[in-house]
């Protein structure tokens, strides 16, 4: 379990596992750990120690999709240039997990998409079966954020991210919401108590998909960062206090509510099977192996 950090630092309390925002590049946590608002678009940082980061997230990187309505190629200028567009993105994101690959190769590349583009996927692919577009095999997680909605209205589309996986190992996250808004009435989506009451859910979801953790460990090898499992992470969002589309969203530290949800899930103890994460030391054979492939 982790929690987004925001801008303003990073989050140590209430996680399993800390991330750190692109901004904090020099104030690095102890121990392992998530570097989360990945900047794809320049060189690899050399002042982080990447045997301690588990993973690095690029947050909604296909911004020509928003307001399209055209899912699929087709006669119109328009489409042609937002295909064009998207795969100039891949073109983009495939060379930055290349690079990272090649200086971090057991830190995870991670996608989080908006949900918006998993519909632009879902009718491409009923369009053409082989239509490869968006989820390539240099993603090692992916994920998607939507908010105030029961998991029941999201469900389907983890599945369908399950069932046209881009390569055996490819692994979920959840981001539920893990804040609220201070004005929503009690019985509105965003308040407090119904913000709490929408995390059951994912867990269970998660529950449900790691009963066996047995999917290939890939290209990276062992990790031991909870390796094999379909749902890799559970990571709420937020963490502190963000305003945003004219809302004050006050974050996990903060509600009582969701806190107390979310800590009661993290004081749980891990799987007999799924207890033993490999130490750094136990890490560096593993790392000289898939330098040596």
């Amino acid at each position: 379990m982790a929690l987004w950090a925001s801008d303003s630092g990073i989050v140590t309390t209430d996680t399993d596992m800390t991330t750190f925002y692109w901004t904090d590049l020099n104030n690095q946590p102890k121990g392992r750990s998530i570097l989360t608002g990945y900047d794809y678009k320049v060189p690899v940082p050399t002042n982080v120690d990447w045997s301690r980061i588990v993973a690095v997230v690029v947050d909604e990187p296909y911004q020509a999709l928003r307001g399209r309505t055209a899912p699929c190629p087709t006669n119109s200028q328009e489409a042609q240039d937002t295909l064009d567009a998207i795969r100039a993105k891949d073109r983009a994101l495939a060379d930055a997990a290349a690079e990272l690959k090649a200086v971090a190769p057991l830190t995870r590349f991670w996608v989080n998409l908006e949900h918006g583009n998993l519909a632009w996927m879902q009718a491409c692919k009923l369009a053409d079966p082989d239509h490869p577009i968006i989820n390539h095999s240099y993603v090692d997680v992916i994920s998607f954020d939507v908010y105030l909605q029961p998991f029941s209205a999201l469900w389907s589309d983890y599945q369908w991210l399950i069932d046209n996986h881009a390569k055996d190992d490819q692994q979920l996250a959840l981001i539920p919401g893990t804040f609220y808004y201070p004005e929503s009435a009690a019985d509105e989506p965003g308040a407090v108590s119904t913000q709490a009451g929408l995390l059951k859910k994912y867990f269970d979801y998660a529950d449900y998909q790691n009963q066996s953790c047995d999917l290939p460990w890939g290209s990276r090898g062992r990790t031991g960062s909870f390796d094999g499992c379909r749902v890799w992470i559970v990571m709420g969002w937020l963490a502190g206090n963000f305003f945003g589309d004219g809302h004050l969203h006050v974050g996990e530290q903060g509600p009582p509510e969701i806190a107390s949800f979310w800590n009661a899930k993290r004081a749980l103890p891990l799987r007999p099977d799924l207890a033993h994460q490999v130490t750094r030391g136990q890490l560096v054979p593993t790392i000289l192996s898939v330098m040596e492939d």
